[in-house]
């Protein structure tokens, strides 16, 4: 079976503010390696302290990270590139945007297991969180993301059948 999935160019940009950020990147990043790839419009690298990673389809050792002020010999786990299916935690140093002109998928299946995930949203638009999770309606029990709200950082989460402070899905947000 082939799958044929049109990719549409775009200008993706995602704000980081100063601190602990929980992101995702819509446009795929290609063949730019990590960091070099979490840059500016400018091409110049967002200073920040660490970034972690959550992939929940490798169960013995899910949690992947990368530290720039650790010395060369330490080992790392490798951060290949910017994948639009997962979410990140990202400490920025100070405020910037992201930004890659590359390309958004108009189709974008992310695999899930039982437990926990990390999980990006590959979309520009905000939707109604009801929409995003209707193909998985049945199976989630809850949804929890880490969002900058009228300047300030906090969790909002949706439970399944009761609502919550998490309504909408918005581009540059993660959600577990």
């Amino acid at each position: 079976r082939a799958f044929i999935v049109e990719t549409v160019p775009y200008n993706c940009s995602v704000n980081l503010s100063q601190g602990l950020n929980m992101v995702s990147f819509p446009c795929e990043t290609g063949e730019f390696l990590f960091p070099y790839s979490l840059a500016d419009e400018d091409g110049n690298l967002i200073p920040f302290s660490y970034v972690f990673v959550f992939n929940s389809l490798i169960p013995n050792d899910p949690w992947g990270s990368y530290n720039p002020s650790l010395p060369n010999f330490t080992i790392q786990t490798p951060i290949s590139s910017l994948d639009r299916r997962r979410g990140y935690f990202i400490y920025a140093e100070q405020p910037g945007t992201y930004f890659f002109e590359g390309l958004r998928f108009q189709f974008t299946n992310i695999p899930l297991r039982k437990g926990w995930n990390l999980v990006g949203y590959p979309s520009v638009t905000v939707q109604d969180v009801d929409v995003v999770l209707d193909s998985i309606n049945g199976v989630y029990t809850s949804v929890h993301s880490y969002q900058d709200v009228s300047g300030s950082k906090t969790w909002l989460r949706h439970v399944k059948g009761q609502g919550g402070t998490l309504e909408f899905f918005k581009p540059g947000y993660a959600y577990w």
